[in-house]
């Protein structure tokens, strides 16, 4: 896989319709003047030279769009290089960010054993993230280049009815599904590898999925899996009640944010009842009885300590945050805001679903369900993408923040144009995803 020099940087629907592109972002100007949906841009190109790089005289290796130009570098795993670099990588899952993470994120069961694929498809993860990270060229062309080994040896194992199922492959998938969206390297590279594991999730069952690693895998997988799903606008095994019950049967209860993840796993069916225009009347009586169920799970979140929150004045903070709003909310955790913002995007997704059904007479009846959850979202947006969260914090805000801005008008008011400068500053952040340049543009959901 290596940058093709010469290419336009314009959108991906300005290249289809062969016009030049302006280049704003996240939405360029001349799409949005014709009223097309802009497809975004893709920070990294790619092309397969799997058979290229197996040479040992190769040079031409990976390359960022931007900087076509590498000096060669030859694979090597280098484990004190390795090591630097998945610690600086654990440090984006700390809740603090002063000290290295030490929870169970499954990607990091692959540290344990060096000889494993799921240990080069983290040790690519983790040298991507760096590069980024600290604009270190050399280091991001080599996870680049881990990276196409590890999706070729991916494909052998896919092609063996064994060790497709193995956790090995598992966790290997689940890993370059979280580098595709930091990464992204095609425009719907993201979606492929998490629809992926899903397929390979399901093959296996809901039995394999009660305990130990293949529990962290579920745990963590769910949401990305919904929102692949939403994105392709089909249902997701995910909603069927064997997934909702099994897994959960030798353990505790569901967290607050697996009990909304639960409820969420109904939204991608519910999309492709919208879009295939199937019986409207069951669509809208399922997508009500997934409102209430939100309502009701908001209802118990806010009987809690944890979604408790402060008012504070936006201008205190940075000047940036007060031009549309006054006041921002300070929350107990990260995963407080996570849970709170997450809701508040399902249930926007949720009524959009409704009012689509055209049973409704208007979206009068849910205006300020709709609003109450935009604004909601908006307010915590300081909090998510402070410095302290926001490695952590803008990648789950990435979902509700599309939902904001489309329940609040998109670029045709004032709220909508202040979402878009957010994620224009969230885009050019060095921590940033590279996913984030999709919230608004990706065609679905």
């Amino acid at each position: 896989m290596v940058g093709r020099s010469g290419r336009s940087k314009g959108c991906a629907s300005c290249r289809k319709r062969h016009l030049k592109c302006d280049e704003a972002r996240p939405t360029c100007e001349r799409c949005r003047r014709d009223r097309f949906s802009c497809d975004g841009y893709t920070a990294i190109s790619f092309v397969n030279e799997y058979n290229r790089l197996d040479k040992p005289n190769s040079t031409k290796v990976l390359a960022a769009r931007q900087t076509p130009t590498f000096p060669p570098v030859s694979y090597n795993l280098q484990p004190v290089r390795s090591e630097q670099c998945l610690n600086f990588l654990r440090y984006l899952f700390s809740p603090t960010q002063s000290e290295p993470y030490t929870g169970d994120w499954p990607g990091f069961h692959a540290a344990k054993d060096y000889s494993t694929l799921s240990y080069q498809c983290l040790d690519s993860l983790a040298k991507s993230y760096f590069g980024r990270a600290q604009a270190s060229r050399e280091v991001l062309q080599d996870g680049l280049l881990v990276y196409v080994r590890s999706l070729k040896a991916l494909n052998q194992r896919l092609a063996d009815r064994v060790q497709m199922v193995e956790d090995d492959t598992l966790g290997s998938i689940f890993i370059l599904s979280v580098y595709e969206m930091l990464v992204l390297s095609t425009s719907k590279g993201w979606v492929s590898h998490i629809l992926g594991l899903a397929s390979i999730m399901q093959i296996r069952g809901p039995q394999d999925f009660q305990t130990g690693f293949q529990r962290l895998v579920l745990d963590n997988a769910r949401i990305l899996i919904i929102l692949a799903s939403l994105a392709v606008s089909k249902g997701t095994f995910l909603a069927q009640s064997e997934w909702k019950i099994i897994p959960w049967m030798q353990s505790r209860p569901m967290d607050p944010m697996q009990g909304l993840i639960e409820i969420m796993t109904n939204l991608p069916g519910l999309k492709e009842m919208q879009h295939e225009r199937n019986d409207p009347l069951e669509c809208y009586s399922l997508a009500k009885q997934v409102l209430s169920e939100l309502l009701t799970w908001r209802k118990w979140w806010n009987s809690t300590p944890m979604s408790e929150t402060l008012i504070v004045h936006s201008s205190e903070q940075d000047p940036f945050w007060s031009e549309v709003f006054e006041t921002s909310l300070y929350y107990h955790s990260i995963h407080a805001a996570n849970c709170t913002c997450l809701y508040d995007g399902a249930v926007i997704q949720t009524v959009e679903i409704l009012t689509a059904t055209s049973i409704t007479s208007s979206a009068f009846d849910f205006d300020d369900l709709l609003r109450d959850a935009a604004m909601e979202i908006c307010h915590s947006l300081s909090y998510l993408l402070s410095q302290r969260n926001f490695a952590r914090g803008h990648f789950m805000a990435l979902f509700p923040m599309r939902m904001a801005w489309k329940a609040l008008g998109g670029g045709a008011t004032s709220q909508g144009r202040w979402i878009e400068q957010v994620l224009q500053k969230v885009e050019v952040h060095k921590q940033s995803w590279g996913i984030t340049s999709q919230t608004i543009t990706y065609p679905s959901y």
